[in-house]
């Protein structure tokens, strides 16, 4: 974007600030601010030095709205931890009680230029807000290992800091990995059956429907990179086989893990993590009880709740105490800080003696450390109001990242009210048991595994987990129910990345309804109601799963209908992700005669056109077309556009029967009926793969146009087709019409160009969204322009096309392709709308062969004359009747061949460059027949 080269950047500290683009820099590294939070920063520059009134700041951040006081205590205790205020003993905003708030900074003037930032990252790593402590001996061993060893394990109890070493590591050995590093977070994961997948997402790979691994070591076989693996002590067993197998299959990837306990697999390095260092005595000497990073730690992080802790000797001994008390346990040190808001040190100090008092005999350093974490989560959650320990207990059912408008859906309820949420909210982040993430323009909060750990427990404890569960689950119920229509009506274009960030918490949600029988209702609508994430994330092999368990639920085996629209969801999954299976027909089945008992109108289109793009897939034209009469009966007059999907769907089976004349009159009936092109998008459920009905018609009318010799027509309706998709954004229509229209008739009218480029967004957007129907069609494709396109890519090198509809696409675009099983089915009329160029295809085969029966050939090609001719398909007439024209004339029947193709050719209105069409008018032009006069 073109930035304003002349704005004077704001200086303060390591910050760089440019006020009109709304940018701020730590040193060249962007710094990223909610964007309350940064109007909050650009008010205080403003009056830098200056007291802002708490008045002045909701009267200038909040100009519309108004605001209690806790808002503005969140987003500057936001601003603060993102700014990193407090480190190495910096204040920049200080509060002035009962006044407001002063940005306690010198300001200079800059105009440096921005620095461009980097195309393509490196590293998915968080930002770094904090420096690390007391860990120089340990980073240094690990800066030394990983590069060297192929698996290191950095192993330490909860809360010792492992994670903290494992990024500063990362970072600093960015430089050492060519293909980068990347972040794998495990914490949010329940199941390992979900690490895999994890992985793939954090690699940016595209979702698969089957076993990720395959892909997971082609993309990783020949990359040198670092993989870091947080969090893995919950899913030890899976990570350290998925481990063991990556090392194999990748010879240049490293890993690096931390986790409460070691993988234990061979070539692993473990280096054991211990508490920060403090003093085991006191300290006569306060300068030297300073050099221990339990005390630095406990200082700085003390300076980011309350101003000016600078303590004297007194003091430090306290601080020192405090430390012991604590073992030198980061997180402990971190929680125990956090209180100094509220109490003194010697207060603190007591408060944590009482707290211990039972855990303790004897030496403290005879107590495990993980009990001391726990008693100071415990003493912690003591020291919490009631409202504010309610709101912990009820936000730990959260799996990761929430907004305040979640919460306020989900933890509000008996003796909370809504009005002390807030409040609770406040209090929990001031003293760390809740974290806030403000990347984004709505600040998120989440809870760190270690306390979500422990606030379930305390949920369990207080009797509230079935609760928190319903109201969870309602809460997503009412959430996906809005996604969907916002999906079915296109309204929001990023509707799919904001699902897909909550979809732990369906997953969370599905899997505790069902496994409730008195909650089956709630566990029904949910998997109903979120199908088309599922569909839209390719995630149809994990929601068939759910959709079985759905099918048993008793609740289901009451309701016919119920029963009806999952067997209709689950034979869309299958198809997908198993294919043509017994399995899958008998789901569409069983739903046709369900959707029947039920008259259930939509539910028999559904049912009727799962079983009908089956059949025509398999190239069962007959069975299609007996399938596409049954719309008919359905009457769909009162529903527009239910009435143009069963049009669609009958001229769809005309169309591959070999009846052109009829499937355009049905289209052609459509006509004015289709809503505007700038609707929003109108899908089809005919088979859980949604294509907009606008695509779907103009790709079915470009395919008829084509065959009717209309090939200018054709070419222009198949890009109308594909500009609609690209411009609605629906990945699953840009394919369907890419690999049924826009990529055929450009090839067939000889735009070669075109074509391959058309292939190439093809190959790229089947593999992106794992649209395994059409993706298996790329590699024949492919096929078609080897060598000028690379058939290797992901795909690997096809055998012979089947004899099914595939194959039938195939061979009408490269005659060396039809196999002698397509060929017979040709022969027998079971083709459909191939039927006259395979019969030409076979005569010409017949001609080629040493001892060429010339008589069976021109039988073959009258045929295929006739049926183009039957069909309305000019464009097969004119290759048919090309064919015979040669013949004829190689026997010596110049007027035949002349008399027999120009009458053919001149039926022809346009398309007169196209191959084909160009082809005949230079063989008449050279038939010609002299003139006599």
């Amino acid at each position: 974007m073109p930035y304003p080269q002349q704005e004077q950047a704001v200086c303060f500290g390591s910050y760089r600030i440019y006020p009109q683009q709304r940018l701020v820099f730590d040193a060249e590294r962007p710094l990223t601010l909610g964007k309350r939070a940064l109007d909050i920063l650009l008010v205080l520059l403003q009056y830098a030095g200056e007291v802002v009134s708490k008045e002045q700041l909701l009267a200038t951040v909040w100009p519309d709205n108004s605001v209690e006081e806790i808002s503005l205590r969140v987003h500057i205790a936001a601003l603060r931890k993102a700014l990193g205020d407090g480190q190495h003993g910096q204040r920049y905003i200080v509060t002035v009680p009962q006044r407001g708030y002063c940005l306690a900074v010198n300001i200079i003037s800059d105009k440096q230029p921005i620095t461009a930032l980097p195309s393509e990252r490196k590293h998915n790593l968080p930002p770094r807000l904090t420096r690390m402590l007391g860990r120089d001996d340990v980073l240094h061993r690990l800066l030394t290992l990983t590069p060297q060893q192929r698996l290191v394990s950095v192993v330490g109890t909860g809360g010792i800091g492992k994670t903290t070493v494992a990024l500063r590591t990362a970072e600093l050995l960015l430089d050492q990995f060519e293909q980068g590093i990347r972040l794998l977070d495990l914490a949010p994961l329940r199941d390992e059956s979900g690490i895999s997948i994890a992985l793939s997402k954090v690699l940016e790979l595209p979702a698969t429907h089957g076993d990720p691994l395959p892909q997971l070591y082609r993309h990783l076989q020949n990359r040198h990179m670092l993989l870091v693996v947080d969090n893995c002590e919950h899913l030890i067993d899976g990570i350290a086989s998925l481990a063991d197998s990556l090392l194999r299959h990748a010879p240049h990837l490293h890993m690096l893990c931390t986790s409460r306990e070691p993988l234990n697999i061979e070539g692993e390095q473990v280096i054991r993590l211990n508490a920060l260092a403090y003093p085991t005595t006191l300290m006569t000497e306060p300068q030297t009880a300073l050099t221990f990073p339990a005390i630095q730690l406990f200082i700085e992080r003390a300076q980011r709740c309350t101003d000016n802790v600078v303590p004297d000797a007194q003091e430090l001994a306290v601080v020192v105490q405090i430390c012991q008390r604590l073992d030198g346990i980061p997180l402990a040190i971190e929680l125990a800080a956090a209180h100094l808001s509220s109490l003194g040190l010697r207060d603190l100090l007591f408060q944590l003696q009482n707290s211990f008092r039972l855990l303790t005999q004897g030496r403290r350093t005879a107590l495990p450390r993980h009990q001391t974490l726990r008693a100071t989560l415990d003493w912690s959650y003591e020291l919490l109001c009631e409202q504010a320990q309610q709101s912990l207990r009820r936000l730990s059912i959260f799996e990761g990242r929430f907004t305040l408008e979640s919460a306020m859906a989900v933890v509000p309820w008996g003796s909370l009210a809504a009005s002390q949420l807030l409040p609770a909210i406040a209090e929990l982040v001031n003293k760390s048991l809740l974290n806030v993430d403000n990347s984004n323009l709505t600040l998120r909060y989440y809870l760190l595994d270690t306390t979500r750990c422990y606030a379930r427990n305390q949920l369990q404890l207080a009797e509230e987990s079935e609760l928190a569960a319903q109201h969870h689950a309602n809460y997503c119920l009412r959430q996906i129910k809005h996604a969907r229509r916002q999906w079915e009506q296109q309204s929001n274009p990023g509707w799919r990345q904001q699902c897909e960030a909550q979809l732990n918490e369906l997953r969370s949600a599905m899997n505790w309804a069902l496994s409730r029988p008195a909650h089956h209702a709630l566990a029904i609508s949910l998997t109903l109601a979120s199908s088309p994430l599922w569909q839209e994330l390719s995630l149809l092999q994990e929601y068939s799963r759910y959709l079985q368990q759905a099918l048993s639920c008793e609740t289901v085996a009451r309701s016919a209908e119920l029963t009806m629209q999952l067997q209709l969801l689950l034979g869309s999954a299958w198809f997908h992700c198993r294919g043509d299976t017994p399995e899958t027909w008998a789901a569409f089945v069983a739903a046709h005669h369900l959707a029947e008992q039920c008259q259930h109108r939509m539910g028999q289109l559904q049912a009727i056109s799962g079983q009908m793009t089956i059949n025509l897939s398999r190239g069962d034209y007959l069975a299609g077309l007996q399938q596409g009469q049954l719309f008919g009966k359905l009457n769909w007059q009162r529903e527009p556009v239910l009435w143009i999907t069963s049009h669609r769907l009958q001229a769809l089976a005309l169309h591959y029967a070999g009846q052109q004349r009829e499937a355009r009159l049905l289209l052609d009936s459509i006509g004015s009926q289709l809503p505007d092109q700038h609707d929003p998008c109108y899908v089809t459920h005919n088979l859980g793969v949604q294509y907009d009905l606008h695509v779907a018609t103009l790709t079915l009318q470009a395919r008829i146009l084509w065959l009717q010799g209309l090939g200018e027509q054709a070419c222009a309706v198949a890009t109308r087709a594909l500009e609609r998709a690209t411009r609605i954004d629906h990945a699953t229509s840009i394919c369907y019409t890419l690999c049924m229209a826009g990529f055929v008739i450009a090839f067939h009218n000889g735009k070669h160009p075109l074509a391959i480029q058309r292939l190439t967004l093809l190959a790229q957007l089947t593999h992106r969204h794992a649209v395994v129907f059409f993706q298996n069609w790329v590699p024949y494709y492919q096929r078609l322009y080897l060598p000028l396109v690379d058939s290797t890519g992901p795909y690997p090198q096809p055998p012979q096309p089947p004899a099914t509809m595939i194959g039938e696409f195939i061979a009408t675009m490269k005659a060396s392709f039809a196999s002698p099983a397509l060929l017979e089915r040709a022969e027998r009329g079971l083709t459909g709308w191939a039927t006259a160029e395979l019969l030409r295809i076979k005569a010409d085969q017949l001609l080629s062969q040493p001892a060429s029966d010339t008589d069976s050939a021109e039988q073959v090609l009258q045929k295929a004359l006739q049926i183009a001719r039957e069909q309305g398909a000019l464009i097969w007439e004119l290759r048919s009747a090309t064919s015979l024209a040669e013949l004829w004339h190689s026997q010596g029947r110049q007027s035949d061949a002349y008399g027999l193709l120009a009458p053919v050719y001149e039926k022809f209105s346009e398309g007169f460059s196209t191959p084909d069409v160009q082809r005949v008018g230079a063989l008449l032009q050279q038939w010609q027949p002299v003139s006599t006069h």
